[in-house]
């Protein structure tokens, strides 16, 4: 913070560009609520996720008639309290989402980076990989290599860090293309620089903001992609909570018990849509032509 003659506090762009736009302000509250729900899930669940009571099955929210303060989101048909597995279901959304998009952009950045930096037949190669896996639907994908591993959250990550690779790869090699044959990175090459120095301590710095942007999108199409795996039963085990096995579980109640399916079908839009709206905020404030502009 600087302190100018007029004495008032100038904070940071970026800052103020946050605290100007009301759509990114509620987005990243909620993303930090499901971050904080996902570490103490355990001490906010007012319930066991798997604790259930026949007695108590679809039971309605606590504000609609014949609902108990017990149980403020309602119960399924197992009676076990929507809003516990919902919490505890924040947390398999996040471990996977967030597993699984650092295990597709390690992948694809290493192959990215050799890929642009090398050129000639290895760069050849490694994007008619990138070609072939593109020209198989991902969610096809994903459910074929479930089938032979099994279900699991440690087997659902490894699939969709290798279904998300190609992205991290793509948008890698493009910019090392244009980066490798800037006047410093020769300089670097004349001076004796070794390749491996060059590409991670010079080139791949100057790719992250692009990367961190990717990253951002491809955490949303992880957290959609477990919720449709889990609602397939190829995800997690039936018997760990996740927002994908709930809705599942809710769609033969969604005529006379709504609450079931409806909750943990708008926890899954709220995450896509508050990932989705900071991360176009976060390509639009690492993005220096739009910075210039705004300063000019």
């Amino acid at each position: 913070m600087i302190i100018g003659a007029s004495s008032r506090i100038q904070y940071p762009r970026w800052l103020r560009r946050l605290l100007r736009s009301y759509a990114v302000l509620p987005a990243f509250a909620y993303l930090l609520l499901v971050v904080i729900v996902t570490v103490l899930a355990p001490q906010l669940a007012p319930h066991a996720p798997d604790q259930g009571d026949i007695a108590s099955r679809l039971l309605p929210p606590a504000w609609a008639e014949g609902g108990s303060a017990a149980h403020w989101l309602g119960t399924d048909a197992l009676g076990r309290d929507i809003l516990s597995r919902l919490i505890f279901g924040a947390r398999v959304s996040m471990i996977v989402g967030v597993a699984g998009t650092l295990l597709g952009a390690a992948i694809g950045i290493a192959v990215g980076l050799i890929a642009g930096y090398r050129g000639g037949w290895l760069d050849d190669l490694l994007m008619r990989v990138a070609d072939v896996q593109l020209a198989f639907p991902f969610i096809l994908l994903a459910i074929a290599l479930l089938v032979v591993l099994g279900a699991g959250i440690g087997n659902l990550v490894i699939v969709l860090g290798l279904s998300a690779w190609v992205t991290f790869a793509r948008v890698t090699r493009g910019q090392v293309l244009a980066l490798r044959e800037l006047e410093y990175v020769e300089a670097l090459h004349a001076l004796g620089a070794g390749d491996a120095r060059i590409l991670l301590r010079t080139i791949l710095p100057n790719v992250a903001s692009a990367l961190i942007v990717v990253a951002s999108f491809a955490f949303a199409e992880m957290v959609l992609a477990e919720a449709a795996l889990s609602f397939l039963g190829l995800g997690v085990p039936p018997s760990t909570p996740s927002w994908g096995g709930m809705v599942a579980e809710g769609r033969d109640y969604i005529v006379f018990a709504w609450w079931v399916i409806t909750f943990p079908g708008l926890a899954i839009a709220a995450t896509v849509l508050s990932v989705n709206i900071v991360g176009d905020w976060v390509r639009d404030a690492l993005d220096t032509r739009l910075t210039s502009e705004g300063a000019a």
